[in-house]
Formats: C-alpha cells, structure tokens, sequence
C-alpha cells in the first residue's frame, strides 16, 4: 500500500538524524497503526528540534503529532 511504500522510504538513515523526515516518519507511522513506533520517533525530533533550521516549526508539528496519539503532555510541552 502506499504507507507501505512511504515507510520504506523514510527508514533511510539520514531519517534519524533530521526532525522534519522524524516528524513526517512519525505520521506514517500513525496511519500504520504502529504507536509506539510512532511515538519513538515523535520524541526523536523533539529531541533534534532545538538544534533545527525552524525550529519553532517542528515543535509545532511534534506538538500535533502527540494529540493524535492521545499525549496531551507532550502536545503542551512541544509548543515550548
């Protein structure tokens, strides 16, 4: 399916190291049903953000990413 073919493509190494493809990673995730993973990958790019080009940007997105997921504490302290 095209998640499928969308998950392939981000498992690329260079994924690990940039929060926006983490982010983005992370969603697909989501719509795999797979959580934990999804969520793994949410706190990776927290964690990279402050170090990002826009990073204000990838709060944001953490932050949305984490009320999909049901982690209304992490949702609240990504928009920080």
């Amino acid at each position: 399916d095209e998640w499928e073919g969308a998950l392939h493509i981000l498992r690329h190494p260079t994924v690990d190291e940039t929060p926006k493809l983490l982010s983005l990673r992370a969603r697909v995730l989501i719509q795999r049903g797979d959580q934990a993973a999804a969520k793994k990958d949410m706190f990776s790019a927290l964690r990279r953000a402050a170090d990002a080009q826009h990073s204000n940007d990838i709060r944001l997105e953490v932050a949305d990413i984490a009320v999909e997921l049901g982690d209304l504490l992490t949702a609240a302290g990504g928009c920080q």
